[in-house]
């Protein structure tokens, strides 16, 4: 089952997690949100001990979504290494979070093979984000 974290707490997740983290970036009350995190928890049991799945309540931590540069919800971004590897936004439909799960499976594509929707990033914000009280 995919974790829930705080702002801050995805941030020290991020900076120091051993094996790749995907994270949804979810509100509450959407539909296409709770899609996704049904497809997060299934891929969380499938790949448990290699990948670490997490949630986070963007509209609750704001500040950190809006830090690591999520504008749409729902959105899934893919860390490595202290490094976001990919990102697709609005992933609302489930074939769209099927094609992003199934290329984390296979690495990264190669640059001619793509998957519409994502772009590499930069390393986490050398700056901490606080998270709402």
């Amino acid at each position: 089952m995919p974790a829930e974290v705080t702002g801050r707490g995805l941030l020290r997740v991020l900076e120091h997690a051993p094996i790749p983290v995907l994270v949804g970036f979810l509100a509450p009350a959407s539909a296409p949100s709770s899609r996704v995190r049904q497809a997060l928890h299934g891929w969380a049991s499938l790949h448990a001990g290699s990948l670490r799945v997490l949630t986070v309540d963007a509209i609750r931590f704001a500040l950190t979504t809006s830090a690591l540069e999520v504008s749409v919800l729902p959105t899934l971004q893919l860390w490595s290494r202290q490094r976001r590897l990919w990102t697709i936004e609005g992933a609302s439909d489930l074939s769209s979070v099927t094609r992003l799960l199934g290329t984390i499976a296979d690495g990264p594509p190669p640059a001619s093979r793509a998957v519409a929707g994502t772009v590499p990033a930069p390393i986490l914000p050398t700056r901490a984000v606080p998270s709402p009280t």
